[in-house]
């Protein structure tokens, strides 16, 4: 069986479909088509398969936000986690019903279950339901997700930024001190977040901060020129280890080219990479923002004549 490569929120996609503009169909396009062709699964046999519940890895209890983090630890039957859902809130087969901080439980309806699931963590018990948040053995991902989701910025991933599952439990009055409890835990794990810009903040090994150089302040939207910006939704792009050459071709898409075919696609563009768009992004943004994890990648794609992209490996770098 070969991989299931997730890499897009198909709602926002569906719901932004409608009276979209030219080029933001070209990118839906492209990012749809891309994901038909990575399912591996059959529809008929993933019906007949009901996956196991999830594992609770943290409780969030904000005066203005009240989540439940879960994820799958490798579940071949299920799209990769992490989820960070609300009551109410649905993902594939999974829809939280109940969160209870208090009692660190929560409760799901899972489809092809007859009845509701609780999943407990004593580790995520928050005492009085006081706001706070709890994270036992929360993935990376889950904790990078919270953070952009807390700054309201989309994060630049290097693709050195791996670490060890995080367990934090703290009283936060809000998002931004939220934000701030997971920039110091994510710090003592020798992590470097750095802001770029008001859209962006970088992620980067500490020994590679020095090298980091933010540009967004300097991006020109289409809007300076008159002419109306145009956006991708925040969560529409979830590229999640994704094979370069997929993001390649989405970002070909994105600067309105194909991909220069006249030459082999070069040896040493190999490998992953992982970004979301956690924040709406103009498309010169999001030009900018796979323009720098890429480039931390060894690739740089650069215009061919009208309507052509080439790709160039380059040496991976620290910013």
């Amino acid at each position: 069986m070969k991989p299931r490569l997730h890499h897009l929120n198909l709602r926002p996609l569906l719901a932004n479909a409608r009276g979209a503009t030219p080029w933001s169909r070209s990118v839906l396009k492209a990012i749809l088509l891309s994901v038909v062709a990575a399912c591996a699964l059959p529809l008929g046999l993933a019906a007949q398969m009901v996956p196991p519940a999830p594992r609770l890895s943290g409780i969030i209890n904000l005066p203005d936000i009240k989540r439940a983090v879960l994820e799958s630890d490798g579940d071949p039957l299920r799209r990769p986690g992490p989820w960070t859902l609300a009551e109410g809130q649905r993902m594939d087969e999974i829809e939280v019903v109940q969160i209870r901080p208090d009692s660190g439980t929560v409760r799901l309806n899972i489809h092809g279950k007859k009845a509701s699931v609780v999943v407990t963590n004593s580790a995520t018990e928050i005492k009085g339901a006081a706001p706070a948040i709890a994270l036992d053995n929360a993935s990376l991902e889950a904790v990078l997700g919270l953070l952009g989701e807390f700054s309201q910025r989309t994060l630049l991933r290097h693709p050195f930024v791996v670490g060890k599952p995080i367990t934090v439990q703290a009283p936060v009055a809000d998002q931004a001190a939220a934000a701030e409890v997971l920039r110091k835990v994510l710090a003592i794990q020798g992590f470097a977040i750095i802001p770029d810009g008001n859209r962006f903040l970088m992620i980067l090994p500490e020994k590679l901060a020095s090298a980091a150089k933010p540009g967004s302040s300097v991006i020109q939207s289409a809007s300076a020129n008159g002419a109306q910006a145009e956006f991708l939704p925040a969560g529409i792009i979830n590229f999640r280890n994704t094979n370069l050459r997929q993001v390649i071709a989405i970002y070909a898409d994105l600067m309105g080219r194909k991909l220069d075919e006249s030459e082999p696609f070069p040896a040493a563009v190999n490998g992953s990479i992982t970004f979301q768009t956690q924040t709406p992004l103009t498309k010169e943004e999001s030009v900018y923002a796979l323009d720098t994890v890429l480039g931390w990648a060894g690739v740089k794609l650069v215009p061919v004549g009208d309507d052509l992209v080439k790709v160039v490996p380059v040496g991976r770098r620290g910013g």
